[in-house]
């Protein structure tokens, strides 16, 4: 292909606001067999007489405007980011009311730009869309929506609204071509950060599956395609990861639980159950020193006191078992009611000496 091919190829090309315009030139010039440096040079040679006016068959804007947008793709699909920026700087001037020309300046701001400029790259995918004047462009709506990944894979903050317009915009351009690998790749970009990992494997699956092998980039393209496809799994596998170990942690949490309440009760009954031996003993020995009418008596007191105080202690300490506490404390009230129904039934209730009490005391103590 010599400059003349170029220029005529050029000269077919339907209005650059159309569609058809960036998809001819994308698959002109990525199949080319043109040595890729001298496709370069006679596209640059055609921009440089644009803008010096110096050959009147080129001086129209459609023209120069194919030439730069053709150097966009090849630059593109080698990832020479910062070759593109020089030329959007040096034609911003000639080419700043075209949607495709902003289009690609609102790319390369997030390409090589740092966080300041993705506002500034937003602001300009927004503005390519609105040149469009209602036009429906499927290249400029998935540039958008890139644009918009891009932006939220930068950033860790996700933006619900600005995810929704990504995903208006992709799924315009799928409408308007459904057979072009690119778009099910961007969509599943969006779907990646949106945690949509199986819906997200499926589109760039398919992406693998419907690019175009005759493109001078597919291998580039299918790299990336299956980049993104990794990097999907190990996110899916990182999520499923996270949630077993939250599960993991809550049932650890329970079962923890669960054995520190288990071994505070068994503490619980063999204290109540040492006390009531205690007493026990000690009522043997009171039984030595009373008679045996007192020592029943006092034996009752005794124990339906360890019983009372067990429950209205933990009835303070929880407040879950206060229903079931209060039955041991009518358990502690019902062994000292029949310890006085024994003494009434004896006729004969006892009143104790003082030394009988302090010794009571220092036994529930």
């Amino acid at each position: 292909m010599n400059k003349k091919d170029i220029i005529q190829f050029f000269n077919t090309l339907p209005n650059y606001n159309s569609q058809e315009f960036s998809l001819k030139i994308t698959q002109e010039i990525l199949t080319s067999s043109t040595d890729v440096e001298t496709l370069v040079n006679l596209l640059k040679e055609i921009l440089d007489e644009y803008k010096n006016k110096d050959n009147e068959i080129i001086n129209n804007k459609k023209l120069a405007f194919a030439a730069c947008y053709a150097l966009i793709v090849l630059y593109r699909r080698y990832d020479e980011q910062f070759k593109i920026k020089k030329l959007t700087d040096d034609f911003n001037s000639l080419f700043e009311d075209i949607p495709l020309f902003i289009s690609e300046k609102s790319r390369i701001c997030v390409e090589i730009g740092n966080n300041d400029d993705l506002k500034k790259a937003l602001k300009l995918g927004k503005k390519s869309i609105e040149l469009l004047e209602g036009k429906e462009h499927a290249g400029i709506f998935n540039n958008y929506s890139e644009i918009i990944a891009l932006n939220l894979e930068k950033n860790t903050k996700k933006s619900e609204e600005l995810l929704e317009e990504g995903y208006k915009y992709i799924f315009k351009a799928k409408d308007i071509n459904k057979s072009y690998a690119k778009y099910y790749y961007t969509l599943a970009r969006l779907q990646i950060i949106d945690e949509k990992y199986d819906d997200a494997e499926k589109n760039l699956k398919y992406a693998i599956e419907i690019e175009d092998m005759r493109m001078m980039d597919y291998s580039i393209r299918l790299s990336r395609y299956r980049n993104y496809l990794l990097v999907c799994r190990m996110m899916k596998l990182n999520k499923d990861t996270n949630q077993k170990m939250i599960m993991m942690n809550e049932e650890y949490s329970k079962v923890k639980m669960k054995l520190e309440n288990s071994q505070l009760k068994m503490l619980e009954v063999l204290s109540l159950l040492v006390a009531i031996i205690g007493l026990m003993i000690a009522g043997i020995s009171f039984s030595l020193k009373f008679k045996l009418n007192e020592a029943i008596i006092l034996i009752c007191v005794l124990n339906g006191l360890v019983f009372i105080d067990y429950g209205l202690l933990k009835s303070l300490c929880s407040a879950n078992e206060k229903k079931e506490l209060k039955y041991v404390i009518l358990v502690g009230l019902l062994i000292i009611t029949i310890g006085l129904l024994v003494g009434i039934f004896l006729k004969k209730i006892p009143c104790f000496s003082i030394k009988s009490y302090l010794l009571a005391l220092y036994t529930i103590g």
